[in-house]
């Protein structure tokens, strides 16, 4: 609406912009409704800012082509549908009328006097990224999504920044210099909108959903993307970050009246504009039914509000223990169900909430594979991908290990058959959710007090036939304590080993014997369904568990 959009200076008509990206916003580009898709790939865009990857080396900034790059790798993966998040969402990386790109870059620029990111620098000389996106989608045989984060709170912490503030920052953080130009001058002017104004907390700042002026300015924002653009699906994205409503100020009712009626008015726009009622209208929401009520999520008004796509994200995380199986049985055969599956099988904070050196521990091969399989086992269509490039180094070096993303295991994501013939490793890892209550791990461990998990497991047709490992990690050396393992009521024998079940790239240094303990798995004693599993310290200090894993392999590991 105009009265949220501030007085910004007038700037140049926009260049041709690179590859003349302006003729993606014709509707004659549409390929109409899209085949049920069997693979969805997010690409966040910011990744070519500050990833080294193939098509970026240290120290460049955003170019268009590193965007067709980003592409191009996913083409004859088995990716079908390539969902771009084009940044955050509040500052518009395409040709918008609600909020121009090249009038709020320029408004920085000219405020602030300091040199603008790549991506500023794009839009500000006309170009358009969601245009250039929808162009190359259709050169390389992709179908063209786009992911909307709703809430995005990336660069709020900048709104009320001073200029010589971000002079230190970028000094000291050239990597995610991107990230201070996000903020749009509707947030810095109207600090009425936020959670708290007067917090200077990132979390805090986020957009106050409650507040109608604010709904209404990411609906115009949402909408002429509809009504431009001919993408064939939209999501959006409830997961950047699920925070919307004050829960003492606004009544779960409420919010699932004001959530359902933006979504219908969504999807309104969606078929309004290039392609009709043909393309695909998708939510990118917890896998977990318990969220919901925090959200405003009314899943059987939202499907009857015209949502075609359930994409089931666990925020950050590959996550095999979801409610996928109790969502399926809730809506019925439509519509579709995705699990989202991302790079980070766990990811351990200290107390205070610093990452832990070797934080992230990368999927691996097999628990992807794993992981699909047990989501086709409950019923979902097919699997996203979320983040996938982050396989890769940031530029900050963390001491992580790195690698490059298992493009190759993608298209055998989406084959049953393929995915029944392969070692198996369930796992439940260090999750935190950004607004959500955590669940599972990290988890203390104090003496005599069983820790009790259940692990979702999906036979292999056969059964399993061979001796499996279960492994244990705390964030601090074993030494000095004694552990026993149970498993659907019975006893586990210790293992000699606790080495990685399977070769992998990206294991680390910190994973070793000294942080870990395990046991062997009997394959008689493992179940299709709901296994129960209780570890209990029996002697020595108390230490918080952070990540366990249950190999079931087609054949014998080594160590015993």
């Amino acid at each position: 609406p105009t009265t949220l959009r501030p007085s910004l200076p007038a700037t140049p008509g926009p260049a041709a912009g690179w590859l003349g990206a302006e003729a993606c916003i014709s509707p004659s580009a549409s390929s109409g409704r899209p085949g049920r898709p069997r693979m969805l790939y997010g690409n966040d865009t910011t990744h070519l800012e500050y990833v080294l990857s193939p098509y970026r080396k240290p120290g460049e900034s955003f170019k268009p082509e590193m965007l067709l790059a980003s592409i191009d790798e996913t083409a004859n993966t088995g990716v079908d549908v390539h969902l771009l998040q084009p940044g955050t969402g509040w500052v518009p990386w395409w040709k918008s009328k609600v909020y121009p790109a090249d009038a709020h870059y320029a408004w920085w620029r000219d405020t602030f006097g300091l040199p603008l990111c790549g991506f500023a620098q794009y839009m500000i000389e006309g170009g358009d990224i969601l245009g250039l996106f929808v162009t190359r989608c259709r050169a390389r045989g992709l179908s063209p999504f786009v992911s909307l984060r709703l809430n995005d709170s990336h660069g709020l912490e900048f709104s009320d920044a001073t200029p010589e503030a971000l002079r230190r920052y970028h000094a000291e953080h050239p990597e995610f210099w991107w990230m201070t130009q996000l903020a749009s001058r509707i947030h810095r002017d109207h600090p009425e909108y936020r959670f708290d104004p007067k917090s200077a907390a990132r979390y805090h700042l986020t957009w106050n959903w409650a507040i109608p002026q604010v709904r209404e300015h990411k609906l115009a924002l949402v909408g002429e993307l509809c009504e431009r653009y001919a993408v064939d699906g939209l999501e959006l994205d409830f997961m950047r970050f699920p925070r919307f409503f004050k829960p003492d100020e606004v009544p779960v009712a409420e919010r699932k009246r004001l959530m359902t009626a933006f979504v219908t008015a969504v999807r309104a726009r969606l078929d309004a504009g290039p392609g009709g009622s043909g393309r695909r209208l998708g939510v990118r929401i917890p896998a977990q039914l318990g969220d919901y009520d925090d959200l405003g999520l009314d899943l059987p008004a939202l499907i009857g509000s015209g949502v075609d796509i359930l994409n089931l994200s666990s925020f950050y995380y590959t996550n095999q223990q979801t409610d996928l199986a109790r969502i399926r049985k809730l809506v019925g055969n439509a519509p579709e169900i995705y699990l989202e599956m991302t790079h980070c099988a766990s990811h351990a904070n200290t107390p205070g909430g610093a990452p832990v050196t070797g934080a992230i521990r990368r999927a691996t091969r097999e628990q992807l594979y794993t992981t699909a399989r047990l989501a086709h086992a409950q019923g979902a269509d097919g699997v996203s991908l979320y983040n996938f490039v982050y396989y890769r180094q940031d530029e900050r070096r963390l001491p992580e290990a790195y690698g490059e993303p298992p493009f190759d295991a993608i298209a055998h994501l989406a084959d049953p058959a393929f995915l029944d013939r392969q070692p198996q490793c369930y796992f439940r890892g260090t999750v935190q959710r950004w607004g959500l209550p955590s669940h599972a791990l990290p988890r203390l461990a104090g003496p005599g007090r069983p820790l009790v998990y259940e692990l979702d497991m999906a036979t292999p047709p056969g059964g399993w036939r061979v001796p499996g490992r279960l492994r244990i990690q705390a964030d601090s050396a074993l030494s000095g304590r004694r552990w026993t393992a149970r498993l659907n009521g019975k006893p586990l024998e210790p293992s000699a080993s606790h080495d990685e079940p399977y070769p992998t790239p990206y294991a680390r240094p910190t994973d070793g014997a000294a942080t870990m303990t395990g046991w062997i798995v009997p394959a008689q004693q493992v179940i299709s369904g709901a296994n129960r599993l209780e570890v209990t310290l029996l002697e020595g200090k108390s230490v918080k568990l952070i990540y366990l894993d249950l190999a079931m392999p087609t054949a014998p590991l080594g160590g015993g």
